[in-house]
């Protein structure tokens, strides 16, 4: 090789140095080069985000699409994450996503979200709710249920009937009457006309409400009020159940809304439903439905 093509080698070896070195640098500061179609020159070179994520349980699939790009071909880019929650997932390009967690046996969990430059967005604390049918306990009319103080009873109001939680749902030794001294008192916070439900969670200064279509957050304390969700069908049942979700049931569905993302898994559909009722445990509905012309009382495993 000549005196002059190995001068062109050696400052060829020396430019491709550069440009790594400068990739290299602009990289580790969390920036990224966008090739996504169709191409921005303005937006070729970006600063990333992260997303941290976490479900109870752990262990679901992350599905990420990303809802501002698309390939050449004009698809969607989808990235499904190899890791598992919980994971901290880096160098996400600025814009709107779709994160979905799926895992075998649960409702799949769906997010929009958006992530900014040198952010970090947060999904942390997502509940996923097993997938699987309500096992019918007896055969029975729509009514009103109740749950013992101790948790242990279930009343039935119309067959005045109790049922033993901690012994497979039979039938308690405890005769109705008894069974109705053991009832706390009912909570009816709001003497309001368009209220129509409410409860509240750890006490009297925090509360949930609903009206006919919609779902509110209310802090007495503070003087704070919240509206949580509008739905299409009017509001029948409402239960807080953790710090985390609410349950809330209308006439053919129950539903779970996430009280922190705001967003609603269904969790059951049937011809007809009456209010619902959540075992001391938080994981196991009762109440009572119609399916198929017949009605009955049937219970929905959660976790």
């Amino acid at each position: 090789m000549s005196h002059f093509y190995r001068r062109i080698f050696f400052w060829f070896l020396v430019a491709i140095f550069i440009v790594a070195t400068l990739f290299i640098s602009l990289y580790a500061a969390g920036y990224q080069v966008n090739l996504s179609w169709p191409l921005k020159p303005k937006e070729l070179l970006q600063k990333t985000g992260a997303l941290f994520v976490d479900t109870k349980p752990r262990g679901a699939t992350i599905i990420l699409i990303d809802k501002n790009r698309q390939t050449l071909l004009g698809q969607k880019i989808v990235k499904q994450n190899k890791t598992k929650t919980p994971a901290k997932i880096y160098r996400l390009l600025p814009g709107e996503y779709e994160v979905r967690f799926e895992l075998d046996g649960y409702w799949p969990f769906v997010k929009e979200i958006w992530i900014n430059p040198n952010e970090a967005t947060y999904l942390e604390n997502i509940e996923l709710f097993l997938k699987g049918a309500p096992l019918k306990i007896r055969s029975t009319s729509l009514q009103s249920l109740h749950l013992s103080a101790d948790g242990r009873q279930l009343l039935l109001d119309q067959d005045q009937a109790v049922l033993d939680l901690n012994n497979n749902d039979a039938t308690s030794s405890l005769s109705y009457a008894e069974a109705l001294k053991t009832l706390g008192s009912s909570f009816t916070p709001l003497k309001n006309p368009s209220v129509k439900l409410s409860a509240n969670f750890s006490n009297n200064n925090q509360i949930i409400y609903a009206t006919d279509f919609e779902i509110y957050y209310l802090d007495i304390k503070n003087n704070n009020r919240l509206l949580l969700t509008r739905y299409s069908q009017a509001i029948n049942g409402l239960i807080w159940a953790s710090k985390n979700y609410l349950i809330f049931s209308t006439a053919k569905e129950i539903n779970a809304l996430d009280l922190k993302q705001g967003e609603i898994t269904n969790l059951l559909t049937m011809n007809k439903i009456g209010q619902p009722i959540l075992n001391s445990a938080g994981d196991t509905l009762y109440f009572t439905a119609q399916s198929g012309g017949e009605s009955g009382l049937y219970k929905l495993n959660l976790k």
